[in-house]
């Protein structure tokens, strides 16, 4: 009995100590694994040093401990809520370096906003003027539109070869058609359906027309080209 007792004791020892240990062993290797995945590097590119800067700022105030503890979805939301991106990366370089690249939204037009300036981004955001440092010429949009229809359009534009940079203006009226006023002096009234075909008809009149004779060109009536001078 006395055997049995102390053989017991013995177990018991060894359990303990065995615990002991794998509670040391585990706590090292966990130290160790916090070390060797904690994020030490974070590089924001693609946007302007100011505004990779801030949404650096925003992402490292999420104190993310290492990699595998990053909320990519708040990552996320912080880089979309910069109106200057249209798309990104988010990619991890192991074991500590989160590289997260940007690529910057192309402004394709301009509006006036209670007396604001904003452009427009051909993803389909709105862009304070203190944002933007240098652009191309873009044209100034007026009336009352959908982005994402303005969107179509400069697409719809760009088939036809002609420019968004000689484009003066644009204006979109209440039955959904739009007037596009060149620099050079040229009204092309375009109808509601069929653009992508008028405005290369527009285009080409405007290349032709080298003495002058007209500088408006309605396209609004279905297989008709009216031009005039005024």
């Amino acid at each position: 009995m006395m055997l049995q007792l102390k053989n017991k004791k013995k177990i018991y020892v060894y359990l303990i100590f065995f615990l002991i240990l794998s509670t040391i062993s585990n706590y090292n290797f966990s130290n160790f694994f916090k070390k060797k995945f904690e994020i030490k590097k974070i590089y924001v590119s693609g946007l302007d040093n100011e505004q990779n800067n801030k949404i650096l700022y925003k992402i490292k105030k999420l104190n993310p401990k290492n990699i595998f503890s990053i909320d990519k979805n708040k990552i996320v939301k912080i880089i979309e809520n910069n109106n200057l991106v249209e798309k990104y990366n988010i990619k991890i370089k192991y074991p500590d370096i989160l590289l997260i690249d940007l690529f910057k939204t192309t402004i394709i037009g301009k509006v006036n906003f209670f007396d604001e300036e904003y452009f427009i981004g051909s993803n389909g955001k709105k862009i304070p003027n203190s944002d933007i440092k240098t652009i191309n010429d873009v044209p100034l949009l007026e009336g009352t539109f959908d982005i994402n229809e303005y969107i179509k359009l400069t697409g719809k534009i760009k088939k036809s070869k002609l420019l968004l940079n000689e484009i003066e203006s644009m204006y979109f009226h209440k039955n959904k058609r739009w007037d596009i006023k060149t620099k050079s002096g040229f009204l092309i009234m375009l109808p509601q359906e069929n653009i992508n075909k008028k405005i290369s008809i527009a285009n080409e009149l405007i290349l032709n027309n080298t003495l002058k004779k007209f500088n408006k060109i309605d396209l609004r009536i279905k297989n008709k080209v009216i031009t005039s001078y005024e």
